[in-house]
């Protein structure tokens, strides 16, 4: 080995680039060079094999093939490792050959002896030849899916990184579990809640159905946000979350230009960093992909917000220019923007916005039919075609439902608000509020009533638009301890939770039972669920841009007011940092019970957090939802 690396070190010294002849042929270097896994020159040497490999004889090709697979698994140095791994991937060894380096790989990678940067670049390396040959795929995610959280956290967090990327081009369920499990580990948490959010996006990508893909979206946007919340820099996330955030407004009929404005300004100033930030030439291809699939998302957000605009229109000054730039590209964004060959999740959440401006705009919807007649351009006529059946076959039912074209506003808001449009639908829902405003008893409504007097001096919530969202969620969470407080176990299961003792329940069976109670009460908004960061658990309400969060907490020992408030509010008011400022702490009452549960107007107080800095207060509604109950036959 000494010899071998002295020339080596002489030659590079002197400035010539060594060759096989150099350093004595073939023969010599596998006879001499003995062990080089300490050595830092070893990549030096693998340079020389690789560059000359397809014009050496097959008797030599067989000698060093024998000989590369042992200067991978003799690996030690980090950085010669990253160098190798580099030089492999641009290798194009027989197939065979590369099978066995594969393998290599692999046995480096889960040698825990191994210094741990070593073995997470060889998982680099072994994740770079799956995607060259479909069945090492599978040996592949054999290998990650058997990594446990007690491995070193810097492992875990490039692991996360690899396992990620592998679950992007051949999801599997199993891949998000090992996810969730790093997930507890506080250095792996930030790359595995983006690993968990671009999982949520590629599924998204797939869906057909605008509930299911806005589900996928805003479930991606939360993981992304948590993946910012642990780590000090985190500009990808950062991008995605900006980009997502547009595309859940444009679902949820939050088209607010101020914010559009806003988000557009953020992305351009994240552009740039993110340049800065990532050094695209060193990075490995399948890094490279993810730089430009981000660079695309971030096109089809600046075009999202371009669009908002026009179609609010009556019609266009430039309609040639509007509709080849703005409207058929983003009608079409996964196919424009995303380079993907078929239309799924983004599309079902873009083009019902598109299909009804143009159903109430009669002015573009001409503008697009001039167009079609006057402009050839074939690639686009199979696109527009489809767009102005749509458009004609909402027109053909507007006479049965005059709020099909509502595009900013659920058609539930747009029937109550247009005295004209009485439908079965209209009356239906009249005659739900009536019966739930008559048989509301007098405790709830006494609790509203307190609730809305206190919360009249937080500045949003004298917003008409953010009261007449939070009082529907602050009126159906009521409802929702107050029948918790009514049913028993033994004649609704789905609270026997609440008369748990041994063991005692956790904050996700209060989560589950909530969620489902609004998911089914809450149709006019999206409810999602979130349970990230490591146990915590909330539920989240979002509307028109307006975000609720429903924290989620049990306590054993002390559950008044003034501890919960000291214990959770901090947090529960930290998510308001950029939305409403209001919120919802849901807790699990778990302390002793001996004189029973006590009168539901005990269980609701409104609390103010009051920030250093700020001049307004925020509130938080503070419920507690009895636990630990004993039965009237116990007291």
């Amino acid at each position: 080995m000494l010899a071998i690396e002295e020339k080596l070190r002489s030659l590079l010294e002197s400035g010539k680039e060594p060759s096989m002849d150099d350093l004595g042929g073939s023969k010599s270097i596998v006879l001499n060079a003995g062990d080089l896994s300490t050595s830092t020159l070893t990549s030096e040497l693998v340079r020389i094999i690789t560059d000359v490999y397809e014009s050496l004889p097959s008797v030599e090709q067989e000698t060093l093939d024998d000989f590369l697979v042992q200067i991978i698994e003799n690996l030690s140095d980090e950085f010669c490792a990253k160098e190798i791994v580099d030089l492999i991937d641009c290798f194009y060894a027989p197939g065979d050959i590369e099978d066995r380096f594969f393998k290599s790989f692999l046995k480096v990678a889960m040698d825990a002896d191994k210094p741990v940067m070593t073995r997470a670049f060889a998982l680099d390396g072994s994740l770079r030849l799956a995607f060259k040959k479909q069945t090492r795929r599978y040996l592949l995610f054999a290998t990650l899916l058997e990594i446990e959280a007690t491995e070193p956290p810097i492992f875990l967090k490039n692991s996360a990184k690899i396992l990620g990327v592998a679950n992007s081009h051949w999801p599997t369920e199993d891949a998000l579990s090992v996810l969730h499990k790093f997930m507890g580990v506080d250095e792996a948490k930030s790359e595995s809640a983006y690993e968990i959010g671009m999982a949520h996006l590629h599924k998204g990508f797939e869906t057909q159905n605008k509930s299911s893909a806005t589900q996928d979206f805003s479930t991606a946007l939360l993981w992304f946000r948590e993946s910012i919340k642990n780590t000090e820099q985190r500009i990808d996330a950062e991008m995605y979350e900006l980009c997502l955030s547009i595309l859940v407004d444009y679902s949820h009929g939050s088209l607010e230009k101020d914010k559009l404005a806003d988000v557009a300004d953020r992305l351009q100033k994240a552009i740039f960093l993110y340049e800065a930030w990532v050094d695209g030439e060193g990075l490995p291809s399948w890094l490279g992909a993810r730089r430009i699939e981000l660079a695309n998302w971030v096109l089809l957000a600046k075009s999202l917000e371009g669009l908002a605009g026009v179609l609010e229109e009556p019609s266009w000054f430039e309609a040639k220019v509007v509709i080849e730039n703005h409207l058929l590209t983003t009608y079409t964004a996964s196919r424009s923007y995303l380079q993907r060959t078929k239309k799924g999740g983004i599309e079902a959440i873009i083009q019902p916005r598109i299909v009804a401006a143009l159903v109430k705009e009669q002015g573009q919807l001409h503008h697009l039919r001039q167009w079609l007649e006057h402009v050839d351009l074939p690639e686009w006529k199979e696109t527009t075609d489809e767009l102005l059946a749509k458009v004609e076959k909402e027109l053909a039912g507007q006479p049965a439902n005059p709020t099909a074209a509502t595009p900013c506003a659920h058609r539930g808001v747009a029937f109550l608000q247009n005295n004209s449009a009485h439908t079965p639908l209209s009356e239906a829902y009249s005659q739900v509020v009536a019966l739930n405003a008559e048989n509301t008893s007098p405790a709830l409504e006494d609790m509203l009533n307190t609730c809305d007097t206190r919360l009249k001096s937080n500045p949003d919530y004298r917003n008409n638009q953010i009261r007449s969202f939070f009082l529907p969620v602050l009126t159906l969470t009521l409802r929702f301890l107050e029948s918790r407080m009514d049913h028993t176990k033994g004649h609704h299961k789905a609270v026997g939770y609440l008369y748990q003792t041994n063991p005692l329940p956790k904050e996700d069976a209060l989560q589950r039972d909530y969620f489902d109670f609004m998911y089914g009460q809450l149709m006019v908004t999206a409810v999602e669920v979130s349970n990230i960061g490591g146990g915590r658990a909330d539920v989240l309400f979002q509307h028109k841009g307006s975000r609720i969060i429903s924290e989620l907490k049990k306590e054993e020992k002390y559950c008044s007011f003034e501890n919960l408030k000291k214990e959770y509010a901090a947090q529960s008011s930290e998510y308001q940092n950029t939305n409403v400022r209001l919120g919802i702490l849901l807790v699990l009452d778990l302390t002793g019970k001996e004189d029973g549960a006590g009168h539901i107007s005990n269980q609701v107080k409104v609390v103010d957090i009051v920030r250093k800095g700020e001049e307004s207060p925020r509130n938080l509604v503070i419920v507690k939802v009895p636990g630990r109950r004993r039965t009237p036959s116990q007291l």
